[in-house]
């Protein structure tokens, strides 16, 4: 059926005519395509005065209401005076007067609110102006004249921003002679400095899409990589490009680098690394003369040609002894401010060699009659006869013999040993098969050192003497040498033939006699006896003395996991406990563990290590019994099914017999496991022996409620104790990732308080082990203090648990650096293992360009030079904390970083903090 259509149009004020208009076939209109047109007249309403209805969009020039009225919601009345004029609508609103209350805000000037639709004939805002979003001036001051709305912006000068410098948006096209950015710029996309600042030049409607940014140096050392519109090469002549750039990367033309502008580590000399493939120009890996051995240790980026990240794996060597490493130092020109100022390391394992079976640690402290190429020989092979430990299921594949593997020596290395040692550092050579997580990457030690000691190489000597020397002439006035072994470190590796490894405290009475011996053979080195520099101590007053003479102070301690094996169920009593105080203070042991990773006779040990649950299996007969203690802010929880496959890799003939315990998860629910175990009645007449003995207790590794059954007990005699190796609780957040997170060999704040309130010491450990666990899942110990830790396992990872521990003891803090025992330290800032790996990290570290320079002084100490040993030199720049001996190269790192010698004096006031501890104890003591 047609249909017809109807439009209004306005004729005039008050009229209204319409058109009729059809469509085809619309037959009582006429012809087809006809128009017929019928003016229909109606009177329009009045508006816009008071009493009326409100004038409709575009009907009168004044706006809604006349000025003087305003406008009000609602037309009360009636459909035919609120009918809009020209229109088939009704008004939606009525006028009234405004009272002078009301009066217009001001409008279309600087820094007013917009003129609203139809109310100045200029438009939103006066000549010269520009309409900004928003109206930042209150209700009243935005209202608009003649309207029930606000205006919704307001205006400001129209004068176009700055362009083309830094911070700066991009001038637009034929704004600037020099384009869109000055030179030293380029532009970057976005713009986000709001309409104004981003406007093109006055009176432009058009925005900037664009900013500036500064162009950083490139292609120099410690510069981004050069991007290839700007330089090829990326690098200067003699720098290669290393992988990642940190900071201000711009290129020219808004590209980033994507490289760090590196010099590359020598390589194809003697103790140098081995040239990569693409480096070597038709050279040899290494020089004329020289040998490729395994491993390389400190900077081994491939240089310019090779590879871009590159690493190499070998260095050069010559297979000749050596002589004794240097020491490196020439003597202070001026005194110490103090004869007792120096620092204490109050937890290191010198002779670790001989604990754990024998087959564990690679190298010794000393030997007195081959030197450093008999002590630190290359670990591949021993002449004395090993028994071999391996997995279960390599023994059932007929794999390998159970029991000693002969050994066939690498060319190079010659008779290197008829029994296997270390070997070629595979799954299957290493001890525990990796489960120590050695970072060695071969077994050249001496002469070369390529591959050992590193920073990373947690079971291989560094402790030798002349480094020991080293960090005693760099101020190290107190060393407490604990004697230390593991009954299932031992059963679980390689082991000499005959090992007894449930006896511990046999190994630990070797260690004790070695000291001994060595302290001999030095004053024999020195000239006679009492000569040496290293003095085993048995009294406070002794300590004083020599290390006012400026020697160092070694006192004995016993670290193990059965003390006096006194397994949890074993037969130790009261009376013997006590006779083996008494027996062991006589050989001159001042510093004791009580508790050790396992629970013992003596009471429940902290759970931190899903690993050594299995060890407290096997050398316990249980695995730890724990409860919660998610609500204390722990976050650590046992991991049943870790540890079953844990069990799996063992090789050992006393594997747990039951599986573990169905432990709560802490992906299931909020959980943290703690042993719920505190001292043992035994225990307790431990703690009171040491003291009637005046000697000092270590309590890291107790359990919670064993540490707080200690404190009960020497708080009553108002007896120091000390943590020798702390990892610090408010350091870490809760849990971060499956099964890491805060445990209980952390001490708390409360643990601190308690321990400064004895008189006590702690000790921070050089690396906390907790970074371990967290690397992987990128988590970082808290911050603290000024110096940002944006550089991994590093001096500024170190100074931030040092400055927390200062703030928190009030006092002298000591190193707890675990050398020796299977503990990493202090990373490079520089070269490939700079920052634990980051690349971003390390970048940053070569941009700063912040390396220690050599020579350093150590005010009072001496000045000190690169360490050499055999045919390597160590910068610890690039090496890091890889052996004792480079304590003063830590110390002038921790400087160069920004640690102020105020902020240090802590540490050099260890050495007396430690002898006026031992004072306090011996005080109290019941002789």
């Amino acid at each position: 059926m047609p249909r017809c259509y109807v439009f209004l149009r306005g004729c005039g004020s008050n009229l209204i005519e319409a058109y009729m208009v059809f469509s085809l076939g619309c037959p009582s209109w006429g012809l087809a395509g006809a128009l017929t047109l019928a003016a229909l007249h109606a009177v329009a309403a009045p508006c816009g005065e008071k009493g009326q209805r409100a004038c409709c969009v575009g009907e009168a020039k004044f706006g809604a209401c006349k000025r003087g009225q305003k406008e009000v919601s609602g037309c009360p009345y009636g459909s035919k005076k609120c009918q809009c004029g020209g229109s088939i609508f009704q008004a939606s609103s009525h006028c009234e007067a405004k009272p002078k209350a009301d009066d217009d805000s001001a409008c279309g000037g600087t820094d007013e609110r917009a003129c609203c639709v139809g109310e100045e004939s200029f438009g939103a805002c006066k000549s010269g102006r520009v309409e900004v979003s928003g109206c930042p001036y209150g209700s009243k001051k935005c209202q608009c004249g003649d309207s029930i709305f606000p205006a919704s912006s307001h205006c400001e000068e129209d004068k176009a921003s700055e362009c083309g410098g830094e911070g700066e948006r991009a001038c637009c096209l034929l704004e600037a002679k020099f384009g869109a950015c000055k030179s030293g710029f380029t532009e970057v996309s976005g713009c986000t400095y709001g309409k104004k600042d981003c406007k093109c030049g006055k009176g432009s409607a058009v925005q900037a899409s664009g900013h500036c940014e500064a162009v950083s140096a490139c292609g120099g050392e410690g510069e981004r990589a050069c991007c290839v519109n700007e330089q090829l090469p990326s690098c200067d002549a003699g720098l290669f490009e290393m992988p990642f750039c940190s900071g201000n990367c711009l290129c020219k033309g808004a590209f980033s680098s994507s490289g760090t502008c590196a010099r590359a580590s020598s390589a194809g000399g003697l103790g140098q690394r081995a040239r990569c493939i693409g480096e070597r120009k038709n050279e040899p890996a290494c020089n004329k003369g020289l040998t490729e051995v395994p491993g390389c240790s400190g900077d081994c980026f491939c240089g310019l040609g090779a590879v871009p990240g590159t690493l190499s794996s070998t260095s050069c060597a010559r297979m000749v002894p050596i002589a004794e490493p240097e020491i490196g130092w020439k003597p202070p020109t001026q005194s110490l401010s103090s004869p007792m100022m120096g620092f204490a390391d109050i937890h290191v394992h010198m002779f670790a060699h001989l604990g754990f079976g024998g087959g564990v640690m690679g190298g010794a402290s000393y030997d007195p009659k081959g030197g450093v190429n008999a002590a630190l020989r290359p670990d591949y092979a021993t002449d004395v006869p090993m028994e071999n430990v391996f997995p279960v299921v390599a023994l059932a594949a007929g794999a390998w013999p159970a029991k000693s593997t002969f050994a066939v020596c690498p060319t190079y290395l010659g008779n290197c040993g008829k029994f296997l040692l270390h070997g070629d550092h595979m799954f299957l050579d290493s001890p525990m098969f990796g489960g120590l997580g050695d970072g060695a990457n071969g077994h050249m030690g001496a002469p070369a050192f390529s591959a050992w000691p590193r920073w990373t190489s947690v079971m291989h000597q560094q402790v030798y003497y002349r480094w020991l020397d080293r960090a005693w002439r760099g101020g190290m006035r107190i060393m407490t040498m604990l004697a230390v072994n593991n009954e299932v470190v031992c059963k679980a590796s390689r082991r000499r033939v005959g090992e007894k490894c449930d006896d511990s405290m046999t190994a630990i009475d070797k260690q004790l006699d070695a000291a001994f011996d060595f302290q001999t053979f030095l004053d024999r080195e020195s000239g006679g006896h009492g000569r040496g520099w290293f003095r085993i101590v048995t009294s406070y007053a002794a300590a004083r003395e020599v290390i006012r003479a400026g020697k160092l102070a070694v006192v004995l301690g016993i670290e193990v996991d059965n003390l006096f094996n006194c397994k949890e169920h074993g037969s130790c009593t009261p009376a013997r406990v006590q006779a083996k105080v008494d027996e062991y203070y006589k050989r001159g042991v001042r510093h004791i563990f009580p508790i050790h990773n396992f629970d013992n006779g003596f009471g429940g040990a902290a759970t931190w290590q899903d690993a050594i649950n299995v060890g407290n299996a096997i050398s316990e007969g249980r695995y730890w019994e724990v409860e919660d203690c998610h609500k204390e802010g722990y976050g650590f929880w046992l991991d049943s099914a870790f540890e079953r496959l844990a069990i799996e890799g063992l090789g050992i003939e006393s594997r747990p017999k039951e599986p573990p315990l169905n432990y709560t998860s802490g992906k299931i629910q909020k959980y943290a496991s703690c042993n719920r175990h505190g001292l043992s009645a035994l225990g307790k007449t431990l703690i009171e022996s040491l003291m009637d003995h005046g000697m000092i207790i270590d309590i890291d590794h107790m359990s919670r409620r064993s540490l707080a059954d200690t404190l009960q007990l020497v708080k009553k005699r108002r007896y120091p104790i000390v943590a020798g190796h702390v990892q610090f609780f408010d350091r870490h957040r809760q849990t971060f990732g499956d099964n890491v997170g805060r445990h209980e060999r952390m001490r708390t704040a409360d643990h601190l308080d308690a321990i400064r309130a004895s008189g006590g010491l702690v000790a921070v450990m050089t690396k906390d082990d907790q970074q371990d666990g967290g690397a992987a899942k990128g988590e970082k110990p808290l911050s603290f203090g000024a110096i940002s830790n944006n550089c991994a396992n590093s001096t500024k990872t170190f100074a931030q648990a040092y400055l927390f521990a200062i703030s928190e003891m009030k006092g002298p803090v000591a190193f707890g650096s675990d050398f020796n025992g299977f503990a990493g330290h202090v990373g490079p800032r520089f070269g490939s293992e700079a920052c634990g790996g980051s690349g971003a990290e390390r970048s940053a570290q070569a941009r700063a360009k912040t390396r220690l320079k050599y020579p350093f002084v150590l005010d009072g100490f001496g000045t000190f030079e690169e360490q050499v040993s055999g045919q390597k030199t160590f910068d610890f720049n690039v090496d890091g904390l890889a052996h004792v001996g480079l304590y003063p190269d830590m110390i002038a790192d921790l400087k160069r970083i920004g640690v102020t010698d105020k902020q240090l004096e802590p540490l050099f006031r260890s050495a007396e903090a430690y002898v006026e501890m031992w004072e306090r104890a011996a005080s109290r003591s019941q002789p």
